[in-house]
């Protein structure tokens, strides 16, 4: 199943370690493809029958993968938390699979890039805690967002300069207040996953929820309130908010949201953007590569139980590529 799925995100041939276990050294159980007494067993007729199986889709599977989603990766944040904790429960790739999975649930091909890569052929582009603010980053995100993308920044974005300081005499989000429409008035660390209510506005009138972990108190200048809290003393302050500048949009996210509504927001994105969703069962993976020579979609199970999609059926951890 991994095999497959590998190849479904982009690979274009696979190596494995190992072909045949060691017999001497500090390897000798680092079983093989086939073991040391040198017996086609299972293992070597799975790989045998996954290189048969691929070989016939060749064509397609050395079509480049084409994601209109990305996950910007920032190492220099990464090591900012790493080096001052801020909160026993932030855990910020935690955090990121949040919103990966609300695209994966909808087999939208997502990248995961880093900080310096450009970004300007994506449609959406998400950048989780990106703490650490620098000037090339700022006109990207800019530049993007004019140009008709959308852009959805989270809690502790954009706090600390690259020399790892806090700026001093500079309002939360960091130069980014003109692009988000809004000022953090006060933030805070958290001690639960579901520390307070959110309850949502305009798009999202009727929707409640939960959020944690941080919160930041959003003062709106311009923006769009899409949810707010409920609970006493923070009545007047957004949750989630979202602006329109040029052609494109920026989403600020100020707190840990619960998964169910991380999910409704980033399907409201995948909406406006025009996204085909796909939805299916959960852990039943469905992705498509080709190119106009050859196209084909696969379906992976990732469940120990049989799933059925429409008039399929997949065993347990199978996969099934039908020719698109």
């Amino acid at each position: 199943m991994w095999s497959y799925q590998s190849m479904a995100h982009g690979a274009d041939s696979l190596m494995y370690f190992r072909y045949r276990g060691a017999t001497k050294g500090a390897e000798q159980f680092c079983y093989g493809v086939i073991d040391a007494d040198n017996v086609k067993r299972r293992k070597f007729y799975e790989v045998q029958s996954f290189f048969r199986d691929m070989k016939k889709y060749e064509e397609a599977m050395e079509a480049p993968v084409k994601n209109e989603v990305a996950i910007v990766y920032d190492y220099d944040s990464l090591a900012s938390f790493r080096i001052r904790r801020q909160s026993i429960l932030l855990d910020p790739a935690a955090e990121m699979q949040k919103f990966y999975k609300a695209f994966y649930d909808q087999n939208v091909g997502v990248d995961v890039i880093p900080e310096d890569r450009e970004f300007s052929s994506y449609k959406v582009v998400i950048l989780p805690q990106m703490i650490i603010t620098k000037p090339e980053m700022e006109e990207k995100v800019e530049a993007f967002v004019k140009n008709g993308g959308t852009v959805i920044v989270t809690y502790r974005h954009a706090v600390k300069d690259a020399d790892n300081n806090v700026p001093f005499g500079e309002t939360l989000p960091v130069h980014y207040n003109a692009l988000a429409g809004l000022t953090v008035e006060e933030t805070e660390s958290l001690q639960d996953y579901d520390a307070f209510p959110v309850v949502g506005s305009g798009v999202f009138e009727g929707v409640e929820g939960t959020g944690g972990i941080f919160r930041d108190m959003i003062q709106v200048q311009d923006a769009e309130v899409l949810f707010h809290y409920a609970d006493a003393f923070y009545l007047e302050f957004a949750a989630v908010t979202r602006k329109q500048t040029g052609r494109g949009t920026l989403y600020y996210v100020g707190c840990g949201l619960e998964e169910k509504i991380t999910k409704l927001l980033m399907e409201q994105v995948m909406r406006d953007c025009h996204f085909q969703m796909v939805p299916s069962e959960e852990g039943l993976e469905i992705v498509t590569r080709g190119n106009e020579k050859q196209k084909v979609t696969m379906y992976i199970n990732h469940n120990a139980k049989e799933v059925t999609y429409g008039d399929m059926t997949l065993a347990p951890f199978a996969c099934k590529i039908l020719v698109a």
